[in-house]
């Protein structure tokens, strides 16, 4: 067992399915709606990271004033809201109406078996209602099936 050769010359794409408050993805969209891979800072090709992500309600979304009312300032290089030893990044108040936590990646997405491991953020998924859970299993067998259809495209004699 070992890793793939040229993996690094896989070209992904962006990718995205999403079923109700749960989705599977290697992107996000910025404020001028752009697809960015996610994870870029880690050093691996693009839109080659993937993750099921829960969405919520951006509670901090659109009250930006009430919290300047409210008495916090403007701090580390305009970036954050401070007041009494707590930051909230300022993009929570002007980004998305939705704020995402991540549920599980798929981890040895370049091992020569083409079939990456799905690994849980601690017990997050087993947190999930029911019919989340069918969702997240749902969404984690196409994101899977996605990743290895990439992987066995792939011949790596061709580099």
């Amino acid at each position: 067992m070992g890793k793939l050769r040229n993996f690094d010359k896989i070209k992904w794409k962006p990718f995205q399915v999403r079923e109700g408050n749960i989705s599977v993805t290697n992107y996000w969209t910025n404020k001028e709606g752009k697809k960015c891979p996610v994870q870029s800072h880690l050093d691996i090709p693009r839109y080659s990271f993937f993750e099921i992500l829960k969405w919520e309600p951006n509670h901090y979304y659109g009250k930006l004033q009430e919290y300047i009312n409210d008495g916090w300032e403007i701090g580390f290089s305009g970036d954050f809201l401070q007041k009494n030893h707590t930051s909230i990044q300022l993009s929570f108040f002007t980004h998305s109406p939705e704020s995402c936590y991540m549920l599980a990646m798929w981890k040895n997405m370049d091992h020569d078996e083409k079939s990456p491991d799905l690994e849980f953020v601690g017990s997050r998924p087993f947190d999930l209602t029911p019919e989340e859970q069918l969702v997240f299993m749902k969404l984690a067998k196409e994101g899977q099936a996605h990743i290895e259809k990439v992987l066995h495209k792939f011949n790596e004699d061709e580099y």
